[in-house]
This record gives C-alpha cells, structure tokens and sequence, in this order.
C-alpha cells in the first residue's frame, strides 16, 4: 500500500491521491481532479512530472478556491448562487490562466509522484 500523502490547503487537510483510470474512473477524462466535498485530489500517476506538476498546481488552485470561499464570493460578485454554470466557469478559466503563472512564481510541488522532492 503506498504512503498516503496529505496536503494542507486553507487549513483542511487534503489527501493526494495517484492512480489511474482503472482505478478512479474518473481520471479516464482528466488528468487530475479535485473533490472538495471528500478533501482528495486525484492524479494520474503516469504523467511525465511536469505534467504532474501542471496538474497538481491546478488542482490545488481548485481547492484552494473552495475551501477559501473564493467560489461563494465570486457568485456573490457575479449576484449568481455558487451552482451557477457560470461560476464554475469562470473557476475553471481562472485556474487555468493562473496554473503556469504559480508554477513561475513558486517551483513545482514539493509534492511529486507522491514523495517529496528533494529542495537544491
């Protein structure tokens, strides 16, 4: 069994799970998903790790935007409830035009393939 690894995102733990479609089905249409009502984030475990990184970083924008009310206060500037399409995209443009510029800013993920990496 593979150490669970956990990453703490607005003060909730998450767990970051690696796998692949066999397993989450849902990996069969995405390279990664973020489930905040269950506090995982699922990867394909076979990306090449910049992709993983890529994916990771977005994921984790993901969650961050619902565990810090982003999403509830961006209905609320949009004067839409929060299961408006349109919330969800705009989220999804937001975290994708934010995604590489975090990368930039920030490295990839200590976390990687599920063990840390080594800092130079």
């Amino acid at each position: 069994m593979k150490k669970k690894v956990f990453v703490n995102i607005a003060g909730q733990p998450y767990e970051i799970i690696a796998s692949d479609a066999q397993t989450y089905p849902v990996l069969d249409k995405a390279y990664g998903v973020c489930n905040s009502n269950n506090h995982t984030i699922l990867i394909l475990e076979d990306l090449p790790e910049a992709k993983f990184a890529h994916t990771l970083t977005h994921e984790v924008l993901h969650a961050l935007i619902a565990e810090s009310g982003g999403a509830y206060a961006t209905a609320a500037a949009m004067g839409v409830g929060e299961d408006d399409p349109k919330v969800n995209a705009w989220e999804e443009m937001f975290v994708r035009v934010m995604t590489p510029h975090v990368l930039a800013a920030f490295g990839a993920p200590m976390l990687n393939h599920g063990k840390r990496r080594r800092q130079d």
